[in-house]
């Protein structure tokens, strides 16, 4: 309780002090004018009073606070509004030159919806990863930093960036911050996975996410679009703390994307075109899937076996060696101080180094497989929500297309027996043409629903396509992964296995010497 209590504590203060913009120091002086010394420990104050000293503060530089918000500093009063006006130009310039840099080809109510196979919407920015093949990333140096007045224990790692010669420490929370942040911003991408989970802080626990956090880095940094964001570069980048937390909170106004048009991509075009074996080949790839997360679960579950067949077989191995220490023991009474108890010596000793050799390496090649399995499945899992949306769309277009065919047949049925047919016809007949008379018809009567209806389907077609794209992407990137992952497996196991053989032969060379 009292450690949640001073997280409760940290955390008000985060969200009323921090994160609104006033001065911890002079906050931090405000404490100890009430208390003294004893202001700036928490454990002196109960949330209660804590939070009505803080409303006493926030209230006496609430007009402080409030004239420093906008962005760049006022020398004096008497310069102020010359600033502003100032300031109100170089935004509108940085506005404009954002406009003509990442305006989307198309600037009407609905993009071009007849002109070819494509959406036309932003590109991706262009940064120093940008002309980099590759991006080689590094995670190292785990560590528990202590708690502060508004923070308590967490972890930090130290993120290598050879490739751009930079290198940051980053806390555990800022990497949930990425993958949120990437989620909100590339609705039209999967972002790699990143496991969210509060764990109790040791070597251990630092060890284990070194793992993730480096699969998670890396597959951003191979993804075409991911790659280039600008909040990617300088989250591998900023290495000043206050200007790492300032960027994060300027991306955190960012707005989500809510048209196609806002999405991001390489060429600043989305394929929307689709027929019914697009449809069939995203049925086969959602059925996959959901085959291979079983496939998985089965997996896992017999590595979880493997491992604890491993490590049984570890404790008969120790006992045993247990049993040739206590017969090695017993030497003075059975054999004196010579003979036969050199047998038992060597015996113990070769058990030992098989059980260190069991317990530490074996171990290891199933866990490091076990934990590639289990970010591939999360990988995997990413697609659930894309599925999502590439269903409501299909829900969405599914009924409108059933709603334009049930008019469509109501209007022909009428259509065909009215005068206006007839003379239609016979105009078509004295010009020999063939044109089909009540569609050409139905389309200007049903206008504005066909517009509407057009944009549904190219909407749906366009995240038909994006779920397979990133699909095919994956696919091809992880059957590498699993080759290089399997082979490496297959190895330490076959070299475990024959450093056992090795044991063995030693064992019975000794006894052939012996007898």
């Amino acid at each position: 309780m009292e450690q949640e209590s001073l997280e409760q504590k940290q955390k008000y203060l985060r969200e009323h002090v921090l994160e609104k913009g006033y001065d911890p120091d002079q906050f931090m002086e405000f404490l100890t004018g009430k208390k003294g010394e004893q202001g700036i420990n928490l454990e002196n104050w109960s949330l209660k009073d804590l939070m009505e000293v803080t409303e006493e503060f926030l209230s006496n530089n609430k007009m402080e606070i409030e004239s420093n918000l906008n962005f760049g500093n006022k020398d004096d009063d008497d310069n102020n509004n010359d600033n502003e006006n100032e300031n109100s130009k170089e935004k509108e310039k940085e506005k404009e030159k954002q406009n003509s840099n990442e305006s989307p080809k198309e600037d009407k109510e609905y993009i071009n919806i007849n002109s070819d196979n494509n959406y036309d919407c932003y590109i991706i920015e262009q940064t120093p990863i940008t002309s980099k093949k590759a991006i080689d990333i590094e995670v190292t140096k785990p560590k528990i930093e202590k708690g502060g007045f508004f923070s308590s224990s967490h972890s930090t790692y130290l993120i290598v960036t050879s490739t751009l010669n930079v290198q940051v420490r980053r806390k555990y929370t800022d990497f949930i911050w990425l993958n949120d942040i990437l989620k909100s911003q590339f609705v039209n991408c999967i972002v790699p996975p990143f496991f969210k989970r509060k764990e109790k802080l040791d070597k251990n626990i630092l060890d284990k996410r070194i793992f993730y956090i480096e699969q998670f880095l890396n597959d951003i940094a191979i993804h075409p679009i991911l790659r280039n964001s600008k909040i990617f570069y300088d989250f591998l980048s900023i290495q000043d703390e206050k200007k790492f937390h300032e960027a994060k909170k300027s991306y955190n106004k960012l707005k989500s994307p809510t048209t196609i048009k806002q999405f991001k991509t390489q060429n600043g075009e989305l394929n929307k075109t689709f027929n019914e074996d697009t449809e069939d080949y995203y049925k086969i790839i959602n059925s996959k899937l959901n085959n291979q997360e079983t496939i998985y679960d089965k997996l896992f579950y017999h590595y979880k076996l493997l491992l604890i067949n491993i490590n049984q077989s570890s404790l008969q191995m120790k006992e045993i060696s247990k049993i040739w220490i206590e017969l090695y023991n017993l030497k003075d009474k059975l054999f004196g101080s010579k003979g036969t108890a050199g047998v038992y010596e060597s015996y113990s000793k070769i058990m030992d180094k098989w059980i260190d050799l069991n317990n530490n390496q074996y171990n290891l090649i199933v866990n490091s497989i076990k934990k590639f399995y289990k970010y591939i499945k999360e990988e995997y899992n990413c697609f659930k929500d894309l599925s999502i949306l590439v269903e409501n769309h299909k829900n969405i277009y599914d009924k409108k297309n059933q709603k334009i065919l049930s008019a469509k047949e109501n209007f022909f049925s009428k259509f065909s027996k009215s005068e206006k047919a007839m003379k239609e016809k016979e105009k078509q007949n004295e010009n020999n043409k063939n044109e089909n008379i009540e569609e050409i018809e139905f389309n200007k009567f049903m206008h504005k629903d066909i517009i509407k209806f057009n944009q549904i389907k190219d909407d749906y077609g366009c995240y038909l396509n994006i779920y397979i794209n990133e699909y095919e992407r994956l696919r091809d990137i992880n059957d590498i992964k699993f080759k290089k992952n399997l082979l490496g497996f297959i190895n330490e196991f076959n070299s475990q296995i024959s450093n056992y053989s090795f044991r063995l032969s030693e064992i019975v060379s000794f006894i052939d010497t012996l007898y």
